[in-house]
């Protein structure tokens, strides 16, 4: 089987997407079937997992590089993908090969088809079979959709950590902060630590009596850990075992000094079996991007125009990206934007998000998503504008886009003498940010390390 059949077969398994609700199939039954035929391969390595509504790709990447930093042979499950399938299952950083992958469908696609099942489930088995056939020490496993049924609840983890609660996936996981508190706790084990970042009192009330019930030992972040700034050291984590200073984040954003204050305590709580320690947590923080290969967070490809990627889809996640980057909803950091580029699927809540961009008073340039869940471009543009946001253009595609705005900048710059132009924030949903990385690539060249 070549690569491209593997990925036809993986993209078009029957009645199921490739991201979003309909890849989500709740139950635990068929991905089952798939990992007995391969053996279980999930009973070969020790696992973290890592649930919530925002910043689980973030926290599980810096888990792992923590624990990579510390010399482990470290397995890394993120979803979705940005440019690649193999980016879904890495082992130290680096992706599962095509040859891999196609050697694997080949021996399962019949196993994985019989079962009946989703992409997600496939893509979740694939990841164990890669590291288990890779002996890593440990995979630091991001959940899917929810926790209490999703495909990831068949490994029997060290800990859990849930990073936050916020309504996202509404239509699936329940219309209240409660409701969507109790799927994703599901993903606790009697026996084994929890960790969760939330500060929102009736969502640790949820996940802290779902904790004892089941008899998890519970910790909150937030009484666990104590961040300061100083002249000499600048970012310090502070927790009950050690002091973690200087920090170096490469991330921008406060909710990324959150996601790594979990990555150390999360490092600290499976210690007695992975000794990590503190140069282990500072350098692979430090090295994060380098170490677990994560994309899109607020990721620079170009200057000149300055052209920022977030894969950034909810309120929530909108409103940090926006505070780093535009001067409207208190801007906290770094460089601003005087466009941001945004489509979005029809299950966020748009009114939300449209609030949000009004406030920044920036121009907004709406895209079209190459999905049947997306809101078209021209009917979200209507929306955004009716709700005060200043929609300065529409475009059916992020490639449109950038095209556009690539010749815009060409001529600009014949007629300036070379003055920059302002930035751009592209937002709103992974696919965006995929499509803007495939277009970057072929047009342009390396996205990364921009001069």
């Amino acid at each position: 089987m070549t690569y491209t059949e593997a990925e036809t077969f993986l993209f078009t398994l029957p009645r199921f997407a490739v991201s979003g609700a309909e890849a989500y199939i709740p139950g635990l039954d068929r991905i089952d079937s798939v990992l007995n035929a391969m053996g279980r391969p999930q009973d070969s390595f020790d696992s973290i997992l890592v649930a919530g509504t925002n910043g689980k790709g973030s926290t599980a990447s810096m888990i792992a590089a923590i624990a990579s930093a510390g010399s482990y042979k470290t397995g890394l499950h993120t979803s979705p993908h940005l440019q690649f399938f193999g980016e879904r299952m890495r082992v130290n950083g680096v992706p599962a090969d095509q040859a891999w992958i196609s050697n694997a469908m080949e021996r399962y696609r019949d196993v994985i088809q019989n079962a009946g099942a989703s992409f997600f489930e496939a893509s979740v088995a694939l990841s164990f079979l890669h590291f288990a056939e890779n002996d890593v020490d440990l995979a630091v496993v991001e959940v899917g959709l929810g926790g209490r049924l999703d495909a990831t609840k068949i490994l029997t983890q060290e800990l859990t950590v849930i990073t936050n609660v916020a309504l996202d996936h509404v239509d699936i996981l329940g219309s209240t902060l409660a409701d969507i508190a109790s799927e994703k706790g599901g993903i606790m084990r009697a026996g084994t630590p929890t960790l969760v970042g939330t500060t929102d009192p009736s969502v640790n009330m949820v996940l802290g009596d779902m904790a004892d019930e089941i008899g998890s030992e519970f910790h909150m972040l937030s009484a666990e850990i104590d961040l300061c700034e100083t002249p000499d050291e600048g970012l310090v984590i502070e927790t009950m075992r050690e002091r973690y200073g200087p920090m170096e984040i490469p991330l921008e954003g406060a909710h990324h000094v959150v996601h790594a204050s979990l990555a150390i305590r999360a490092s600290e709580l499976i210690s007695k079996k992975f000794p990590l320690m503190r140069p282990h947590a500072v350098q692979g923080i430090a090295s994060v991007v380098s170490r677990s290969g994560l994309r899109g967070r607020m990721e620079l490809i170009t200057r000149n125009p300055n052209i920022w990627l977030d894969v950034a889809h909810n309120p929530q996640a909108i409103a940090g990206a926006l505070e780093i980057r535009t001067g409207g909803v208190t801007r906290t950091s770094g460089e601003s934007v005087s466009n941001i580029m945004i489509g979005l699927m029809a299950d966020k809540d748009i009114e939300g998000i449209a609030k949000l961009l009004a406030l920044a008073q920036t121009d907004v340039t709406v895209l079209g998503i190459d999905n049947s869940r997306a809101v078209p471009p021209k009917k979200l543009a209507a929306i955004f504008e009716k709700l005060g946001v200043h929609v300065s253009d529409v475009f059916i595609s992020t490639a449109e886009a950038l095209s556009a705005l690539m010749e815009a900048q060409t001529e600009a710059l014949d007629e300036s003498d070379g003055q920059e132009s302002g930035g751009v924030l592209i937002i709103g949903s992974h696919m965006i940010v995929s499509e803007a990385l495939d277009w970057w690539a072929k047009n342009q060249g390396d996205s990364q390390n921009p001069c």
